[in-house]
């Protein structure tokens, strides 16, 4: 078994404060609280930032999320469906948007791959989040929570402005 690093980093989420309050406000806040750290925490493990830090990373590059080789069994079959799906395709071949589905799910694929190895915790009773991510590579590990986080308040400081 290869041995899985986790890398973890921690985040302080503060909200923008509105400068003015109606009386009926002050008693919703803590429900908006609620909320707005909730969306946060989503924000953190979305799909958007996630393909940012993939890029920012190049991680498409990395062997940790290269395809793995085929199991002699996997070729087997493989050899043996390959045939009978080609009769299927074959008169679909070579159209344009097939190209972009399928970067689309490499793409797509590359995601889920990401975000089954990040977890984001948030800390009870306090603004603290801990976001982790585990690796088979240490460098890996530790990098992708920090990048995780300055491409988080980058984006955040882009909506805002």
């Amino acid at each position: 078994m290869k041995p899985i690093y986790r890398g973890t980093t921690s985040i302080q989420i503060n909200k923008e404060n509105p400068q003015v309050m109606d009386f009926k406000e002050i008693f919703s806040v803590n429900m908006w609280d609620l909320d707005y750290y909730q969306t946060q925490y989503k924000i953190l493990e979305s799909r958007t930032l996630t393909k940012r830090v993939i890029q920012n990373l190049k991680l498409s590059e990395h062997p940790e999320f290269q395809p793995k080789p085929l199991t002699p069994f996997q070729q087997w079959k493989s050899n043996i469906l390959k045939p009978i799906t080609g009769l299927f395709t074959s008169s679909k071949k070579n159209a344009p948007s097939e190209k972009d589905a399928s970067e689309t799910q490499k793409e797509t694929a590359l995601v889920n791959q990401f975000l089954a190895k990040l977890k984001v915790e948030p800390i009870r009773n306090s603004r603290l989040v801990k976001v982790h991510f585990d690796s088979n590579y240490p460098e890996l590990s530790a990098k992708v929570p920090n990048v995780l986080a300055v491409t988080y308040i980058q984006q955040s400081v882009e909506n805002r402005f």
